[in-house]
């Protein structure tokens, strides 16, 4: 079998993957992770490349592998994770993590470093993701519609940052689509689908989806190698156009409690989990309660710390927090340079 014909499972590995990233649903595995049908394709593409690359003797894992910065430091923060087991009062909540952060973490970073690089090899599972996604970000809106907006919407069995996330992302190719691409046609359903993923997130009422939205597509406009003047004009603009429609569609009331901080909102929360969080980390940065285990204070637990950084800071100590900082920033770095290195 030619190295091409080798590539072609990946390939149909990584098209089911992403197209099927909106459905979350799954199978509860026996660490308390769940094996969605996305990360059960990524584990079958994470094995068929091991087995690949045994039978035609070539390393499981190349030297040049372990130079790559973002891969450095995802080791570096599974080695202080998996230290933080003696400190883990329940031993269950860390297998459980270890178990889902490999699914999520681990097994994309093998499979994406060893599998296809080329991006006529990988621009199909991107596209696939769209129209699935368009399934969601559809219904989730018809939802919205029935209930006025009233309320944030959760359908499909899912949570409304799930749904927002998954628009977002859709949003994001779709965003990406529209600056490389050249073809009249695939614009146009670029555009389209946009729209869409951006109803989604207007249904869900999904911040995060905007705000992640945004940022990344300021990324991608640095790393345009043409002039920034029209495209952050355009692109400023478009927020603007998007946050008055926004405010003048939505009820009064859902408006009021997206900006609001009474108590129990989203946004009351997340300020009270940093006043309550850094305080704690600065007395004792080197203190760790073991992954899956965020004891705070006493008998107080933040399960759902909504801030992966401070909950790596509790669960890991301050040395997990700066391997994810680590992380971040190196990863978007080697988009930025791989983005550089494109064709005009």
């Amino acid at each position: 079998m030619t190295a091409e014909w080798r590539k072609k499972p990946i390939v149909l590995l990584l098209c089911v993957a992403f197209c099927c990233i909106p459905w979350a649903q799954g199978v509860n595995l026996p660490g308390g992770a769940v094996l969605t049908i996305s990360s059960l394709c990524l584990l079958l593409g994470c094995a068929y490349t091991a087995i690949d690359r045994l039978n035609t003797s070539r390393p499981l894992v190349p030297r040049s592998f372990f130079e790559i910065p973002v891969v450095i430091c995802i080791l570096i923060y599974f080695a202080i994770g998996l230290a933080t087991y003696f400190f883990a009062e329940y031993k269950f909540l860390f297998i459980k993590e270890v178990t889902q952060r490999c699914i999520l973490i681990l097994a994309p970073l093998y499979l994406f470093s060893m599998g296809p690089k080329r991006p006529e090899d990988l621009k199909n599972a991107f596209y696939w993701l769209m129209p699935m996604s368009s399934i969601v970000s559809i219904i989730a809106f018809e939802e919205a519609l029935r209930i006025g907006f009233s309320a944030p919407v959760y359908c499909l069995m899912m949570h409304k940052n799930q749904i927002a996330g998954t628009c977002s992302i859709t949003a994001v190719i779709a965003i990406a689509c529209l600056m490389t691409s050249s073809n009249s046609k695939r614009r146009f359903m670029s555009t389209v689908f946009l729209a869409i993923s951006l109803l989604g997130c207007v249904a869900s009422q999904g911040r995060a989806g905007f705000l992640c939205t945004i940022v990344a597509t300021f990324f991608m406009l640095i790393a345009r190698r043409a002039s920034l003047i029209k495209p952050l004009t355009i692109f400023v603009l478009s927020i603007a156009f998007v946050s008055l429609a926004i405010v003048h569609f939505l009820p009064k009331a859902v408006v009021e409690n997206a900006v609001s901080t009474k108590k129990f909102n989203s946004n009351e929360i997340r300020l009270s989990i940093w006043s309550d969080v850094v305080p704690i980390v600065i007395r004792k940065p080197f203190a760790a309660v073991g992954w899956g285990n965020p004891l705070v204070v006493g008998n107080s637990w933040y399960l759902d710390m909504a801030n992966v950084f401070l909950c790596d800071c509790i669960e890991m100590s301050i040395f997990g927090g700066l391997a994810l900082l680590a992380i971040i920033f190196f990863a978007i770095k080697l988009a930025l340079d791989n983005a550089s290195r494109m064709p005009k």
